[in-house]
């Protein structure tokens, strides 16, 4: 396993490490503009790698945009959550 920070690392290194996983991926999403993450869990679910999504209730844009992520994540097998509230 291996931390992360965001944005200082960038995206790179989350989609490498999205697509070398072999078993699961556990990822708790409060915002998600970087279409390369979204295609990159999809693509892990294809390879038959258990994908949870844990997606915040609002964020600052609204949460529109969240249920649309939310949407397109189920489409695509992930299996997805959001937190209670705020």
């Amino acid at each position: 396993m291996k931390l992360l920070q965001q944005p200082d690392d960038g995206v790179m290194p989350l989609v490498s490490g999205i697509n070398n996983a072999k078993t699961s991926i556990e990822i708790l999403i409060f915002r998600l503009n970087q279409r390369e993450i979204e295609k990159a869990l999809a693509n892990a679910v294809g390879r038959g790698v258990s994908v949870q999504a844990l997606i915040a209730h609002v964020n600052s844009s609204n949460e529109v945009s969240l249920r649309k992520l939310e949407l397109r994540l189920l489409a695509t097998g992930v299996t997805v959550s959001r937190t209670a509230d705020n």
